[in-house]
């Protein structure tokens, strides 16, 4: 099965159109598809980092593209959060607060995973 990626820019335009003016969030996250899948490309990107270049890249340099990659995808969902406007209820606020914390936390964990098909693993630095 293909994997289909989403871009930032396609993840907030869609994010910022779903139904935020509700207050009852009881059934999950109107974003819950799209949070899903850019969570599976992080943790396809946690697996692609470490292997890089043979897994030659240093950790230190690693720990740099990720922290990048975390205040990008951070950024974004800021942006999202005020493109959405007045539109948002206070409970859709801390609907997106509470996903755009998973999204971190995924990136934390991938990044902390690092498992190349190799016997050897990321080089510290």
């Amino acid at each position: 099965m293909e994997k289909i990626g989403i871009s930032l820019d396609h993840f907030s335009n869609t994010v910022q159109t779903l139904r935020w003016d509700s207050k009852d969030f009881s059934q999950g996250s109107p974003a819950s598809p799209y949070l899903e899948q850019l969570r599976n490309q992080i943790d396809e990107l946690g697996r692609r980092i470490p292997c890089a270049g043979g897994g030659s890249i240093p950790h230190a340099t690693q720990r740099v593209v990720w922290r990048w990659a975390e205040a990008r995808v951070m950024q974004e969902c800021v942006e999202v959060i005020a493109k959405c406007g007045r539109k948002k209820t206070q409970e859709a606020v801390f609907c997106m607060a509470e996903d755009f914390e998973k999204l971190r936390s995924a990136m934390r964990v991938s990044f902390k995973v690092a498992d190349c098909s190799e016997d050897r693993g990321p080089v510290d630095s």
